[in-house]
This record gives C-alpha cells, structure tokens and sequence, in this order.
C-alpha cells in the first residue's frame, strides 16, 4: 500500500479493462492507483479517501456489488462515486434499481465519454472548483437528498464525508475539522437538533446549517437556537448554499432566504 495521494481507485484484477482510463484520468488531473482486489481496495481506503472508485464488475471470486454494499454500509465511504464497467448490461435495471448511486457502463462507453460520466457523478478534476481540498460534513438520512448534496460539493471541489444520521454525524464532527457542516433536521437515531446541541455543549463552533422541510418563522427561530447558524428549506438551492459555504470560509455572514 502506497502513502502517494491519489484521486481515482482502480480496481482491476488483469488492469486490462483499466489501462487506457488511467491515462485518460491522468490527463484530466485525476491521479490513479490500480488494485488488483477487493481486499486491496480496502487496504488503500484505510488510509486515503479517493474522489472516485471504478471497479470491474467480476472482481476474482467477488463481483463490484460486493463492493458496493459495503461501500455504503459505511459512513466514511458511502459518499464516494462509483462506476462499474462490464461488457454484458442485460443487468443494467437490476443494478440501477439496486445500486442508484452508481454507474453500469461498457468500457468504450466510458472511455468515449469520461468527462460526461464524471460531472454527472460530480467528480472535477485536482484543479476544478474553487474550494481546494476544505471538507463538508453533511448528514441526511434520505439517500437520494445525500446523494445530489455530494454531488454538487464535489463539483465544487469540495471533499464530501456523509452520514445517515445524527449519531453518525456527531461521531465524524468529534474525530474531523470541517469548513462547514449541513445536517437534515429531521433523522433516526439522532436529530440534527440533538446532534447540534452537543456539538455546542462539547464547545465546538464550527458552522452548521440546518435543511428542513419546515418553512415557518417560529421553526427556524427554534432550530436557531438550538445551536445551528442558519436555516435553508427543502428543497435546497444550490447556489446558496454554495455561497453560504464560502462565506463561511471567508469569515462572512450571508442571509439564505427561502
């Protein structure tokens, strides 16, 4: 296992599938390191978190979907693009209904259409973006809400850690440093409220943002004074809440009307 930072995990047991999208990866900024198994794949996940896996559809004796399922059964992984290439898409609806977060694709499809597939996964390139490499704690317990939230803080060039619940977003607050963090109010396990308020009682001052399906002055004067900084409604605008963010980093104070 290597110390080398990278962008893209390839996991590949021949590299034969891989080869020539390493070097279209490359080109676009996006470091690669090649693994030849599940196992491995794991190894290298351990200590560094890519911006995108691409994996083989049969990995040895396991299959990609392996390798998905355990993806998102945890919390510091699940965020993580993934597409699977295969040369046999009479799966492809079974997958999809399966594994939504992800990509089936030929080989030649992806390597004709890489930039395409990689904005619609909300992967930029080592030099895209303007946020640099600042990280997002965002905590949503519905998976395609927490999805499209990775997906445009990626395209903004922003490291993404994403959790399902309160619990989960406490325990990543207490052992992270985040630019900013977004929690949905509304969760299993913990709410966002609850999380927050022992955020605060813990000390921390770090700037979270509550998303809510609950509109009205009196709800957002409560989530206020629970400890959140700011109150956005449901469903999110992305520009403000991108520029919520980046005021943040700046040391500004931006009014996100809904």
């Amino acid at each position: 296992m290597s110390s080398t930072p990278f962008s893209a995990l390839l996991v590949d047991p021949t590299q034969a599938s891989t080869r020539m999208l390493e070097a279209q990866l490359e080109e676009l900024g996006l470091g690669c390191r090649q693994v030849p198994s599940l196992g491995a794949a794991f190894a290298e996940l351990e200590s560094h978190r890519p911006k995108l896996i691409v994996a083989s559809f049969q990995l040895g004796s396991f299959r990609a979907t392996s390798l998905l399922e355990a993806l998102r059964a945890d919390a510091r992984w699940r965020s993580i693009p993934v597409i699977v290439l295969t040369s046999d898409l009479q799966c492809r609806s079974a997958f999809a209904r399966e594994h939504p977060d992800a990509l089936l694709l030929r080989n030649e499809y992806l390597l004709q259409n890489l930039q395409r597939c990689l904005e619609e996964l909300g992967v930029g390139s080592a030099g895209s973006g303007s946020a640099g490499n600042h990280r997002v704690l965002v905590a949503e317990d519905t998976n395609m809400n927490r999805l499209l939230l990775s997906r445009v803080l990626n395209l903004a060039g922003y490291e993404v850690v994403a959790t399902e619940n309160g619990q989960e977003a406490l325990d990543e607050a207490r052992g992270g440093t985040f630019e900013a963090m977004i929690f949905d109010v509304e969760m299993p396990v913990m709410t966002g409220p609850e999380a927050v308020a022992k955020l605060r009682a813990e000390g921390s001052r770090a700037p979270i943002l509550a998303l809510t399906g609950h509109d009205s002055e009196e709800a957002k004067r409560e989530l206020l004074a629970s400890g959140f900084d700011e109150v956005h409604p449901k469903p999110f605008d992305q520009q403000q809440l991108l520029q919520w963010i980046e005021a943040q980093r700046d040391g500004e104070s931006v009014d996100l009307e809904g």
